[in-house]
């Protein structure tokens, strides 16, 4: 299911020039709410402005956007009327510029917004989201604003867990191979469109094989593709194909969705007895950045001591 909600925001702004000229903008503000934490597409932004009796050049158009929210640059669209350019580096605070504004014209521009893990971290916090506008003329000079100059919105994020961990059997003998399946699921509005499991052990004790999803019903195999290793401990990488096999088919894994991950351990022949624990994980983000980590420190596997059965005979 898609969480989009449609919010807006008619704020009227008065701009007062220099000298014995003024200028009357009327300004509609419409933000999509709420943003999806990492949501690569992001949320749309829409700005309309008429311009009042006096004409302005190199007019500069300042939208500062909430917290851990990043304009995506190659989304900016001119609809209608005069045409904006995007100006300046700082995401968080685009900045257009209209180059030629006639009187008594209506110019309106798009653009799409992220929200990254620093999003995610303000929404816990308890803080809110709002984005404020403001003008400058061509002489630098911020416009006085008359009336609110803000609208606001929400932001929405994922919430994984790992539950329902097993390992069949739990005592084994160097050689053999044991069962562990665990169930993963997002208990929040966000969507994901990949996201990350790993198995943490000490090197030298497993090896890992047939990785499955609900074997129970649908039984799919996920691909070798998918599958890295470091030492003993491996990761699972959870794109649009692979989650396209779970839920309700679609790309993304959404609010309530679960499914049974499964997958063999095989205990390394050389093993020494003792109890091997690992370190079960799931984790998303963007950016470079993690924005949640889901663990599970509870699986062992108890490996047996086997003392081998050796004889020999004398010839002569």
């Amino acid at each position: 299911m898609k969480h989009t909600f449609q919010g807006s925001l008619l704020i009227f702004l008065l701009f007062i020039g220099f000298g014995h000229s003024h200028a009357q903008l009327v300004n509609s503000f419409t933000s999509e709410s709420p943003a999806v934490t990492c949501q690569p597409n992001g949320a749309e932004t829409v700005v309309t402005i008429t311009n009042g009796a006096t004409a302005l050049t190199n007019a500069l158009i300042s939208i500062q956007l909430g917290v851990g929210i990043q304009l995506l640059p190659a989304t900016v669209q001119s609809l209608t009327g005069p045409s904006v350019s995007l100006t300046g580096i700082n995401l968080n605070a685009p900045a257009f510029t209209v180059a030629s504004w006639p009187a008594n014209t209506t110019l309106k521009f798009s653009f799409r917004k992220k929200a990254g893990c620093a999003a995610r971290a303000q929404k816990i916090s308890g803080g809110g989201f709002q984005d404020v506008i403001s003008i400058k003329n061509s002489s630098g000079t911020t416009l006085s604003i008359l009336g609110t100059k803000t609208v606001t919105y929400d932001i929405i994020y994922a919430s994984l867990s790992i539950t329902s961990q097993t390992t069949t059997p739990v005592s084994i003998n160097p050689g053999q191979t044991a069962t562990r399946s665990m169930t993963i699921s997002n208990g929040s509005f966000g969507q994901l469109e990949e996201f990350l499991f790993a198995d943490i052990t000490n090197a030298g004790k497993f090896i890992y094989s047939d990785f499955r999803l609900n074997p129970a019903s649908t039984n799919k195999v996920i691909p070798v593709s998918a599958i890295t290793t470091s030492g003993d401990s491996l990761k699972v990488k959870f794109d649009q194909a692979i989650i396209k096999l779970i839920g309700d088919g679609d790309e993304t894994f959404e609010l309530n969705e679960n499914f049974v991950l499964q997958y063999k351990i095989t205990v390394n022949p050389c093993c020494p007895a003792g109890t091997v624990t690992s370190k079960l994980i799931t984790q998303w983000g963007c950016e470079g950045q993690i924005c949640q980590t889901a663990t599970d420190n509870t699986p062992s596997v108890s490996v047996t001591s086997v003392q081998p059965n050796l004889s020999f005979s004398v010839r002569t």
